[in-house]
């Protein structure tokens, strides 16, 4: 018994947030702990944790291998994800105690920012203190939440648009490989849409955003320059046409009316043309708003995601002025960190 250390760290922040009004404490297990347990104590500006081992530590926020760093590290992206206002860190504190001698830890007078920011931020799509419990817990899907709002929560407080999708895509591409369960990427991104569509009712803010917009928001992204990107060749026509048969809403279906004729050479040869017009007259007044939703995020978001981290295309910042791929990226990502909330927040990932 002799060898058992006990470690108390303590985060202080230098603002409070209001959604955390009182102590709240978890249980919180770790990678290897044999059913052992820590504390976490969430305050509003605070984060206390206790830690029990049977090891000496010489460092611990310079050594990301070790369970003490891990934890830390889970319970900030807890304490950030669910608090209104993202304020920087203002003091670390760790301590290891053996029997009743204190031995505190230096390296804790300098760090770094677990967020890049200097003065606190607004977190709009903070979510509710009941999700810390899943995103603390040490299983897989734990462990997708804690990759996925890392990037999410950088996108919150940066301020390039071009940054700020980079981190969305990442934060969405970690649900959707998770929900995919092996499968590839294609797969794994059909597997989310059918996610979403069958739980349309909870993505209600995500659907506010794709409703508000007007015909020629839509029609300003650049959606055939897609077509012609993502179906090349002939060889591609019939995933084209199966592209175009899986939607159904009516603003979805006068986009593509007006676009397809890039492709109407490929399809006619085909001999899907007559099949696809109809297909677009048969739901000339169908609303199916979710649709709008995921034909931006997954079908579209991919598209300008292949662009830009492929490095087809200049760095979006190397130019004179704002211009209309900036607010499309600005577009995308509100949308996409709403989409990623509702995803998160309506607890839909698979156990």
């Amino acid at each position: 018994m002799n060898n058992i250390q006990t470690y108390k760290v303590q985060i202080k922040f230098k603002e409070k947030c209001t959604t955390i009004p009182s102590r709240m404490v978890f249980n919180v297990g770790y990678k290897q702990s044999n059913g052992k347990q820590d504390a976490f104590k969430f305050s509003a500006s605070a984060i206390e944790l206790t830690l029990v081992r049977s090891k000496k530590y010489e460092t611990i926020i310079t050594n990301p291998q070790n369970s003490i760093n891990s934890q830390i590290i889970k319970s900030l992206i807890a304490y950030y994800a669910v608090a209104d206002v993202i304020s920087p860190i203002k003091e670390i504190t760790i301590l290891r105690i053996v029997g009743t001698k204190e031995e505190r830890y230096e390296e804790c007078e300098v760090f770094q920012q677990p967020l890049l920011i200097e003065r606190s931020v607004e977190n709009k799509l903070h979510f509710p203190t009941t999700i810390i419990s899943s995103i603390v817990e040490e299983t897989p899907r734990g462990a997708a939440l804690r990759i996925a709002l890392s990037y999410w929560l950088n996108a919150m407080v940066e301020d390039n648009v071009y940054l700020i999708f980079e981190n969305l895509w990442r934060a969405f591409n970690r649900l959707y490989v998770y929900q995919g369960n092996g499968q590839n990427e294609f797969n794994s991104m059909k597997t989310m849409r059918q996610l979403i569509i069958d739980n349309q009712d909870k993505f209600s803010q995500s659907k506010a955003i794709t409703n508000g917009y007007k015909t020629e928001e839509l029609h300003a992204f650049r959606w055939q320059q897609m077509i012609l990107n993502d179906f090349p060749t002939r060889n591609h026509t019939q995933a084209l046409v199966e592209f175009v048969e899986r939607y159904s809403d009516k603003r979805i279906m006068a986009l593509l009316n007006e676009k397809l004729v890039c492709r109407k050479v490929y399809i006619n040869e085909l001999g899907k043309w007559a099949e696809v017009q109809s297909h677009i007259a048969s739901n000339a007044h169908t609303t199916y708003d979710i649709e709008l939703v995921t034909v931006l995020c997954i079908k579209y978001a991919y598209f300008i995601r292949n662009k830009y981290f492929h490095g087809e295309t200049l760095d979006g910042t190397f130019k004179l002025m704002q211009n209309y791929i900036d607010l499309e990226f600005e577009h995308i990502s509100r949308l996409l960190a709403t989409l990623i909330y509702e995803v998160i927040n309506g607890n839909m990932l698979r156990n």
